[in-house]
């Protein structure tokens, strides 16, 4: 007879003691989404909150202390919580440094909500710099102590023992450079149930084998066993009372047709019937075929002559070729169309018609604007500039970008100090538009970049003049700079193409405030912007 004493509390964790050892011998290995590998690493049996000192926001977050209420590792499959790469539970997208995330882990990858802290694998993949990544339980105050360090292109990584939040989330950072950042797991650390009672009993309790109950101690568990010999068989039991009477059953297939009987004797000949109704009249036959077509008749007389109709009349007359800035032999000219290409049909944004552009080579220049009507007004007064695009593949092939411009002609009037009355403001697409279709409005004042012709403001172009050839800027930030003299003047309003690279195509829909400038075949039409 064996005796075997020990605290129910003790009982209570032998499940989940041999459970973390057999995670840890077995090396088991899982695929994550993308194909990659996940294999296992060793894991403390037990963890218990880390003690901090008294002042301190340091916290031990790899080193598990001896636990004064100690929580049972609980493993599980290795599983991937986080990849900012994506394929992943929880991704987020690559993580710049000085920037904290937090993620919810309970409720992926079976971690219950009763966790208190998890077994993690940390890994940071293709870092732009060197630095460090921390993780803390989310909403703790940002510890003083990384959990790795890194230098630039780096993949490494390090197993730690994070706490959660009472929601179940922790926070991540990265200091001095940002990565992509890769968390695994094998388990976690949750209160298992205990027992704290047997048979009314309490405390430590010494188990005793009986004469028909055995107790074999083994690595990390107790068996208990009972072996009771079976008893005679007792005597049969008396005639039950019958049952209730079952449903009547289907109805069975109809039996065989039986042979067909004799035929019967020829009866006598009947009296002869009254005589029928005369029938419906048929249907109209098909008509014939045409007949030949007779000869023509005479001419009739010649009728009056119409009215003469009016003449064409040309739409925005201010509109037109501005010679003095085209240099070579392009083409500007107002056109129907285009309408689509390679069979698909796609109308012009606006009415039936467009400025055409064709710049033969790097060396030419067109502008096609409006040397009246817009001359004397403020360039801070702008707030809408646009247009739409009709390009070719053979233009983005040369080029991107390889677009026409938007050009105002300023009187800078001081701007940046300067003493020129004279530059270029140029919109500079920021890309190609779609080939072969017409592109939708392209928003100037949102979009692409903005530079200044001009010795003063490219000999040399520094970060704040705009200058064509140096920093380009925003829509926001030329006419912030344009407005520190007493204010930059519009002298004329064009769009243009040359200088850089060969084009053909077509402008259409130029957008300047509340106004869209339709261009068509007879002149350009003003209409009020939507």
């Amino acid at each position: 007879m064996s005796v075997q004493k020990m605290s129910l509390f003790g009982l209570a964790l032998l499940s989940a003691v041999a459970t973390c050892a057999f995670a840890d011998a077995a090396a088991v290995a899982t695929t994550a989404a993308d194909g990659t590998a996940i294999e296992t690493w060793a894991s403390p049996p037990y963890w218990s909150s880390p003690a901090v000192p008294a002042g301190s926001t340091r916290q031990a977050l790899t080193a598990p202390l001896l636990p004064s209420s100690p929580l049972p590792f609980v493993a599980i499959a290795p599983c991937r919580l986080v990849d900012t790469r994506g394929n992943a539970p929880l991704t987020g997208g690559f993580l710049p440094a000085a920037t904290t995330r937090s993620y919810t882990l309970t409720g992926v990858c079976n971690v219950p909500a009763n966790a208190r802290a998890i077994s993690l694998n940390a890994t940071v993949v293709n870092p732009t710099g060197p630095g460090f990544l921390t993780l803390w339980a989310a909403g703790d105050a940002f510890p003083a102590v990384s959990t790795l360090n890194f230098v630039a292109g780096d993949v490494v990584a390090n197993a730690a023992i994070v706490p959660l939040s009472a929601t179940g989330a922790i926070s991540i950072a990265l200091g001095v450079s940002g990565s992509d950042v890769v968390l695994d797991t094998n388990g976690y650390y949750a209160p298992l149930s205990a027992v704290t009672s047997l048979n009314a009993l309490t405390g430590d309790l010494t188990l005793t084998a009986g004469s028909n109950v055995s107790i074999t101690p083994g690595a990390g568990s107790l068996t208990i066993a009972a072996t009771v010999a079976q008893g005679p068989a007792g005597p049969q039991g008396s005639i039950g009372p019958a049952g209730t009477t079952g449903p009547v059953g289907p109805t069975g297939a109809t039996g065989p047709t039986g042979p067909t009987g004799l035929t019967g004797a020829t009866g006598a000949q009947g009296i002869q019937g009254i005589q029928g109704i005369q029938g419906n009249q048929g249907n109209q036959g098909f008509p014939g075929l045409t007949g030949a077509t007779g000869p023509a008749g005479p001419a009739g007389p010649t009728g009056p002559t119409g009215a003469s109709g009016a003449d064409a009349t040309y739409m925005g007359q201010n509109w037109g070729l501005i010679a003095r800035n085209t240099i070579g032999s392009p083409v500007a000219a107002l056109r129907a169309g285009p309408f689509g290409s390679f069979g698909i049909a796609d109308q012009p944004p606006n009415g039936i018609g467009s400025l055409s552009i064709v710049v033969a080579d790097g060396t030419s220049k067109v502008v096609f604007g409006n040397e009246v009507d817009f001359f004397g007004t403020n360039v801070s007064d702008l707030t809408a500039v646009g247009f739409n695009v009709f390009t070719t593949g053979e233009n983005s092939a040369i080029a991107n970008p390889n677009m026409p411009s938007i050009t105002f002609e300023i009187n800078p009037n001081g701007a940046g100090g300067t003493t020129t009355t004279y530059a270029s403001l140029v919109f500079v697409p920021a890309a190609n538009s779609p080939s072969n279709k017409w592109s939708g409005y392209i928003d100037a004042t949102t979009t692409g970049t903005w530079g200044l012709t001009g010795s003063q403001f490219n000999s040399p172009p520094t970060a704040t003049n705009c200058g064509l050839n140096g920093s380009l800027c925003t829509f926001a930030a030329v006419k912030a700079f344009l407005a520190t003299g007493a204010g930059a003047k519009i002298i004329t309003v064009a769009v243009a193409k040359g200088r850089d690279h060969s084009w053909q195509g077509a402008v259409d829909g130029l957008r300047i405030n509340g106004t869209i400038y339709d261009f068509e075949p007879l002149g350009v039409k003003s209409v009020p912007a939507p």
